[in-house]
């Protein structure tokens, strides 16, 4: 497993292709399903697919990334325009507001249940007696990975979320990049040695639209 910040552009979990960063043919690859990265070189840790239909997936993603054609873009005013690259980062679960439990609903938090038919009164079964039930979404620990805030702005009248171009950018250099957009395919942003995707926002987002670039 590599320690190099390309990492973080993989998921972590789902398919094969997005759980870590790949080598091949050369080149090292993320994804998170929502954008990609791309570096012209092998990453020390970073592996070849362990198998076929993952190595195809990737090879079929790396076609997107030709460096051929595209619009000149200043990669300073990109980046400015972007903004401050913002992670995921623990904090209090937002379902429990980090309480870790809630009080029972069948029960009332009493920990007891009366049946309606016969007046017999029991444990309560969803709580076991507890009077509360533990939160599903943090399960039972309190925190959870709080993920940033959406920044729409609109890239060459394409809606994009700001945050997730800067947290690439922030990880290339260079004082000048290319853009690419094809029709409602990913963005394709290139520079010396590395390569970024990804996808456009949903116009359901249009009404979010803050800041324009160029």
């Amino acid at each position: 497993m590599t320690t190099h910040w390309i990492a973080k552009f993989s998921s972590g979990e789902g398919r094969p292709i997005m759980v870590k960063p790949w080598l091949v043919d050369g080149q090292t690859f993320a994804t998170d399903g929502s954008m990609a990265v791309v570096l012209d070189e092998a990453i020390e840790g970073v592996t070849e697919p362990e198998d076929a239909k993952t190595a195809k997936q990737i090879r079929d993603v790396l076609k997107e990334t030709n460096r051929l054609g595209g619009c000149r873009v200043d990669l300073a005013a990109l980046k400015a325009w972007c903004g401050g690259a913002e992670e995921a980062a623990e904090g209090d679960c937002e379902e429990c507001k980090g309480k870790k439990r809630f009080k029972c609903e069948i029960c009332d938090g009493t920990g007891r249940y009366e049946c309606g038919e016969c007046g017999h009164e029991a444990e309560c079964q969803d709580c076991d007696g507890a009077g509360k039930t533990t939160c599903e979404c943090c399960n039972d620990n309190g925190k959870a990975m709080i993920q940033p805030k959406v920044r729409v702005g609109k890239f060459f009248d394409v809606l994009i979320d700001r945050n997730k171009m800067a947290r690439a950018l922030a990880c290339v250099s260079g004082d000048e990049a290319r853009a690419t957009i094809k029709g409602d395919g990913p963005i394709r942003l290139f520079g010396a040695g590395w390569s970024v995707l990804l996808m456009p926002m949903s116009v359901q987002f249009s009404d979010k639209v803050t800041e324009s670039f160029p």
